[in-house]
């Protein structure tokens, strides 16, 4: 999937280099040049959607669809097969109007979005993906995955990796309470730092890691960070080489689990149901409190029939309004077990499992 290093010596605009990328090939060009420099620019932002949608008709499904056409306005460019430019605008509360353009390169069949514009207009790329779901929805990875993930680049860039900051949402209990706290943890190779956390913490949430990948002792080639939701943000390095490195991992680690999930399904062998379900697995077990805040949630997301509330059990059937796809969601002690009904797909899957770790933690993934 390797692209090679292309050198230009032509000087680029700052102003909107989005919109000199005609070909994939001016697209490492102009990124190499600005990105391999010690220099002050914008950060580039990368983002990972997971869909089926044919771009082309994107600007179509937009004005079909009354409620992304009150908040979105978009305008689409092919550019060479698999390489599109997209101008976005979404209306605010208060008709404020956020505008910019992005790139999406679909050749490794998902999205991978490329932007130079501020947070916001990043944010609002953010928002787009999931108003697309059930078409199109974003990522989550948790802080076992992003650690894993990490390692990948490392190998892929045969260098070191040190880790220099990472954020975090702990619960710790306190007596017969839970109490969350919000900590940034800054040093040199803090990777133990965080494991650390995550096995001392009743729950634990990881927001973003910045790292660095070092050569040697001095070396640096890349400065980046990674954010539970996929967001990565590019400050130095080569572009060719963090798309060979840093963006193949991510894309590999999504395949790879997207894989998994599809391996999550009800099927009838004669007179027997045969359920292969999905897990999630933590430290340690929940609590009454968990399940209440479980239930006021997740109402909100699905038709939910509950037969048990909780403490120590939980159950409830669940059914994607938007999806249509179905589960038995069950809960005891320290383990969530998410089991298939009669239509489950991977992205209704992915989005459970999001919502299930933004609600009561981060843990283990399996697939049985």
């Amino acid at each position: 999937m390797g692209i090679p290093t292309v050198n230009c010596c032509s000087a680029i605009s700052m102003k909107d280099p989005i919109h000199e990328i005609e070909t994939r090939e001016d697209m490492h060009t102009i990124f190499n040049q600005i990105y391999a420099k010690r220099q002050r620019r914008p950060s580039l932002k990368i983002l990972y959607a997971l869909g089926n949608i044919d771009l082309g008709e994107l600007s179509q499904i937009v004005l079909l669809n009354g409620g992304l056409r009150k908040k979105y306005k978009v305008v689409g460019k092919l550019l060479e097969k698999d390489l599109f430019r997209v101008t976005l605008e979404k209306k605010t509360l208060g008709d404020r109007i956020i505008k910019g353009t992005f790139i999406i390169d679909s050749s490794l069949g998902d999205w991978i979005i490329f932007s130079i514009e501020k947070y916001n207009f990043t944010r609002a790329i953010s928002r787009f993906i999931k108003d697309l779901y059930p078409d199109i929805n974003g990522i989550y990875l948790n802080y076992i995955q992003i650690l894993d993930l990490l390692d990948m680049i490392k190998k892929s860039y045969e260098a070191d990796r040190v880790i220099t900051q990472f954020r975090i949402l702990n619960e710790s209990k306190i007596g017969k309470e839970f109490k969350i706290m919000k900590q940034t943890i800054s040093g040199v190779d803090i990777e133990n730092e965080l494991i650390k956390f995550a096995n001392e913490s009743q729950r634990i949430w990881l927001e973003r890691v910045a790292f660095q990948v070092i050569v040697g002792k001095y070396l640096t080639l890349l400065k980046c960070f990674i954010t539970s939701e996929g967001l990565m943000r590019l400050s130095y390095g080569n572009f060719t080489q963090f798309y060979n490195s840093a963006i193949i991992s991510v894309h590999d680690t999504i395949h790879n689990w997207n894989e998994r999930f599809g391996r999550v399904h009800r099927e009838l062998v004669g007179d027997e149901i045969i359920l292969t379900p999905c897990s999630i697995v933590y430290n340690n077990p929940f609590s009454k409190t968990h399940f209440d805040y479980l239930q006021s949630n997740i109402r909100h997301h699905y038709l939910t029939s509950i037969m048990h509330s909780g403490n120590p059990y939980f159950a409830a059937d669940l059914c994607d309004y938007e999806d249509g796809s179905s589960f038995m969601l069950t809960i005891l002690g320290s383990k969530i077990t998410i089991s298939p009904m009669i239509k489950t797909t991977n992205r209704s899957l992915w989005l459970l499992v999001e919502r299930l770790q933004r609600w009561l933690g981060e843990g283990k993934i399996m697939v049985d």
